[in-house]
């Protein structure tokens, strides 16, 4: 029969506090990801496309670069609030993200309103609301 180098129990304790150490690793991982997934989908994602039409072919492009702010209506205050800005992408795209169901105004270049209705979105099926696009 042989013997072990290790003294009786000395083996599985190292292998079981290694194995508590992984588990508890796991665990701080997984918990981490729930709660980046939970942060998220708070609220529902919207983008959208912002074109032009060009002035001899009466084409329609896409607008890289225009600015887009986008505002919500307060129903205590009946005032509008400002929730941010973005640029259209090189694409002619923006994004907002994580937005309370509710009436919004997107402003394109300070000019132009848009009235825009957010739904909520199940972001199992659903990683954005698309709105239609918004000719500049």
């Amino acid at each position: 029969m042989m013997r072990s180098p290790f003294p009786i129990g000395l083996r599985s304790e190292r292998h079981g506090a290694a194995w508590r150490i992984f588990l508890a690793a796991l665990l701080i991982v997984f918990a981490m990801m729930i709660s980046d997934a939970s942060a998220q989908n708070s609220g529902t994602s919207i983008r959208g496309l912002v074109t032009s039409r060009h002035p001899y072919t009466g084409q329609m492009f896409p607008s890289p670069g225009v600015m887009i702010e986008l505002y919500r209506h307060d129903m205590m205050t009946g005032q509008w609030m400002h929730m941010g800005g973005t640029r259209t992408n090189g694409q002619g795209f923006y994004f907002f993200w994580n937005l309370q169901p509710g009436p919004y105004v997107l402003q394109v270049n300070g000019m132009q309103n848009f009235p825009v209705q957010v739904v909520p979105v199940d972001p199992r099926f659903y990683q954005f609301q698309d709105i239609p696009p918004l000719m500049f």
